[in-house]
């Protein structure tokens, strides 16, 4: 299986595509882009419009593979949403301007269920 499957696959990516997976010393860098021609869903109300401009490009950490650190770089989309006028997509692996990815921020979750605090803040290398 490859990278970009997996990633497709646990984001749930279907306006986006992965453009690029480079391996940058011990760090993979997911390069995504919107696909050609798709409308994307407002952040407020979920309508679709087609973009309408691009904002700087953004970094979310990722669940790590096999101890290689992961993060996702996209350049957000700015839309007009017939309803609330220019929004910024919303961008279906974050929430709001966190630096974490949900697929992270649920491994994390589910491990601080289970260990201590001070077993937890040591995996952080891991992640």
């Amino acid at each position: 299986m490859l990278i970009s499957s997996i990633v497709r696959s646990t984001l749930g990516l279907k306006d986006h595509r992965v453009a690029s997976t480079p391996l940058v010393g011990n760090e993979l860098q997911i390069k995504l882009e919107p696909k050609k021609g798709r409308k994307l869903p407002c952040s407020i109300c979920g309508k679709k419009a087609h973009p309408k401009g691009k904002l700087r490009e953004r970094r979310w950490r990722y669940v790590s593979f096999w101890g290689i650190t992961v993060f996702l770089y996209y350049c957000p989309r700015r839309i007009r949403c017939p309803e609330h006028g220019i929004k910024v997509e919303d961008i279906p692996w974050s929430t709001g301007k966190k630096p974490y990815s949900l697929p992270l921020i649920t491994v994390l979750a589910f491990w601080a269920r289970l260990l201590a605090w001070e077993e937890l803040s040591s995996l952080r290398s891991l992640t």
